[in-house]
C-alpha cells in the first residue's frame, strides 16, 4: 500500500486546480487546524463526500492487566478523534458497496 503524504496531496491539488503551492499549503494547513480545534471543542466536522470527524469519549473504568490477569488496574477516561467515512467514499472504494447495502436491507441488518 502506497502512503500519500500531505506534500503529495498539495502537489496533486496544485496540478488539478492550477493553484500556487503556497496557496494550497495555506488552505490545507488551515483545514487541518480548524478540524483539530472543532473536534477538540466536541463539534462534528462534516465534509460531504468525504466523511465526519468527531470526538469519542470513554469513561474511566477498571480493567485487568493482560500480563497478570489477577491484577486490577484503573483505565483512565480518554478522548479520541474519530473519522467516519461518508457513504460516497465507501462506494468509491468498494465497487460492491451498494450490493452489500442491498443485502443488508434484505436481511434486515441495516437498522
Amino acid at each position: 500500500m502506497k502512503i500519500v503524504q500531505k506534500e503529495q496531496l498539495i502537489s496533486d491539488i496544485c496540478k488539478r486546480s492550477k493553484t500556487k503551492e503556497g496557496d494550497v499549503t495555506l488552505v490545507i494547513e488551515a483545514l487541518e487546524d480548524i478540524v483539530k480545534k472543532q473536534v477538540n471543542s466536541n463539534h462534528r466536522v462534516e465534509l460531504n463526500g468525504l466523511g465526519v470527524f468527531y470526538l469519542k469519549k470513554t469513561k474511566a473504568r477498571t480493567g485487568f492487566n493482560p500480563q497478570h490477569p489477577d491484577e486490577i488496574i484503573k483505565v483512565p477516561a480518554t478522548r479520541v478523534p474519530v473519522f467516519l467515512p461518508d457513504e460516497r467514499l465507501k462506494a468509491a472504494v468498494d465497487p460492491n458497496y451498494e450490493v452489500h447495502q442491498e443485502l443488508d436491507k434484505l436481511l434486515g441488518m441495516d437498522e
